[in-house]
């Protein structure tokens, strides 16, 4: 696995969590610019989010667990996060 990393490094090449971080980040600056902005479109990132928890329900987590993980990871835009009901 250290030379595999060494091989990304070297090529200036990502790995998957890396990835998953920068998406993770532009999704909460999505939320702040939405939170401070009401001309922006907050039905895409109600959409993103609600995928998100579906995700990890089908995978075995709860709705509840999952939104609250989620509100936890996106921080204080939690309203941006659908409700209990709402999503796959």
């Amino acid at each position: 696995m250290r030379r595999y990393r060494e091989r990304l490094r070297v090529a200036g090449r990502p790995e998957a969590s890396a990835v998953d971080v920068a998406v993770a980040a532009a999704v909460a600056g999505y939320a702040g610019r939405a939170a401070a902005d009401s001309k922006m479109d907050v039905e895409v990132l109600k959409g993103l989010l609600s995928d998100a928890v579906g995700q990890m329900v089908s995978v075995g987590y709860t709705r509840q667990e999952a939104r609250r993980k989620l509100i936890r990871r996106i921080g204080r835009f939690s309203n941006s996060v659908p409700g209990e009901g709402a999503g796959p």
